[in-house]
């Protein structure tokens, strides 16, 4: 498809010259330099509402384990450092965090630690504010969104590998969203090939992430359902967009169709593969399974969010019912496969203080 047809097609289901008429999405009667210094102001002050230096129990395990490997130059097999399972077999689902947070000590002191944390919580506000930017948000609305998600995250926000899972969900959601929304049926074959040369190229970005994540933190877990479902929504409207041509646009985009089907397939399958690579393979999933079928009456972080005690938690599910309610209503094409997963992940979210 020619640079001039892709220019045709509505963005996030907005014509390219709305921003100038629809003072929604950024009014010209405030200067461009008073917008963004509003943004930067609010992105440093959701990092100092995360900057807590307060160490959490765990922080000198996590950096003796990765001293141990850097020091052997080999992955424990059996537990150490434990008083009633000495020699039992150990799975540990933080491999990486731990080499990153004990080399940031052994190089660069606790100051390092403190950094890196603050960097991180920079990286992910910065990350959901220029998403929310680049749909054309007005930008108090993105202000406000920022400051509730860092209320919201402050609590879980400690030295802990934890973080890296927020991380990498992030940039996750971030890669599997659409950027192209067709605005009629005509448009569904040119946005077949659109989406084949663009969306499918970040989509499968999600594989190495996938890695990374499931070496780092056993939340990829989570991120690996939310990328399952969004990929196979996406199949399904493929599938659903494709019998509502006409006889004679499906016979010519047939083939397209057919390569886009097998593409986000081959994404999901692939994303799902590369999990196994750990230093467990399968004994990963199977540790998984037998700890979250364990009650932990003992860890808060397990309990159901309090909704009506006024906590940040109950805050941020608010801000969750008002998005969903914003999502459904509002008069743009709906993009149904991520409202899907939005209600799936706030369910969770409403369910476990945790997720």
């Amino acid at each position: 498809m020619n640079e001039s047809s892709s220019e045709q097609l509505p963005v996030h289901g907005v014509p390219a010259d709305a921003s100038a008429a629809d003072p929604r999405l950024g009014s010209n009667r405030v200067p461009a330099w008073v917008r963004w210094g509003f943004l930067l102001a609010t992105l440093l002050t959701c990092c100092r509402i995360m900057a807590m230096n307060g160490a959490d129990p765990d922080l000198w395990g996590h950096i003796q384990y990765g001293r141990e490997w850097i020091e052997s130059g080999e992955l424990a097999r059996m537990t150490t450092w434990s008083f009633t399972a000495e020699g039992y077999r150990w799975i540990n689902h933080e491999n990486i965090a731990e080499l990153i947070l004990a080399g940031t000590m052994d190089t660069f002191g606790p100051r390092g630690l403190t950094v890196l944390k603050y960097l991180l919580g920079l990286f992910v506000i910065g990350l959901i504010g220029w998403n929310a930017l680049e749909r054309q948000v007005a930008w108090p609305l993105v202000a406000a969104i920022c400051v509730v998600m860092a209320l919201s995250m402050e609590f879980h926000w400690h030295f802990r590998p934890q973080i890296f899972g927020y991380v990498c969900f992030a940039v996750m959601i971030v890669l599997l969203q659409r950027n192209v929304v067709s605005s009629t049926e005509r448009q569904i074959g040119e946005s077949y090939r659109l989406l084949c040369r663009t969306e499918l190229c970040r989509w499968a970005a999600v594989i190495p992430l996938m890695w990374l994540w499931a070496n780092t933190h056993g939340s990829f877990a989570a991120g690996l359902a939310v990328a399952g479902a969004m990929l196979g929504l996406r199949l399904l409207e493929v599938l659903i967009h494709f019998a509502r041509l006409s006889v004679e646009e499906r016979c010519e985009m047939r083939k397209p169709a057919i390569r886009t089907c097998l593409a986000i397939t081959g994404i999901g399958l692939a994303t799902l593969a590369v999990t196994f690579v750990n230093p467990y393979g399968i004994g990963l999933y199977e540790w998984l399974w037998g700890a979250l079928h364990v009650p932990r009456s003992e860890i808060s972080d397990w309990e159901k969010l309090a909704l009506l005690a006024g906590s940040r938690e109950s805050l941020c599910f608010l801000m969750l019912l008002v998005t969903a309610a914003c999502a459904i209503w509002q008069d743009r094409r709906r993009d149904w496969p991520q409202i899907i997963v939005f209600g799936l992940v706030a369910w969770q979210t409403s369910s476990h203080i945790r997720h």
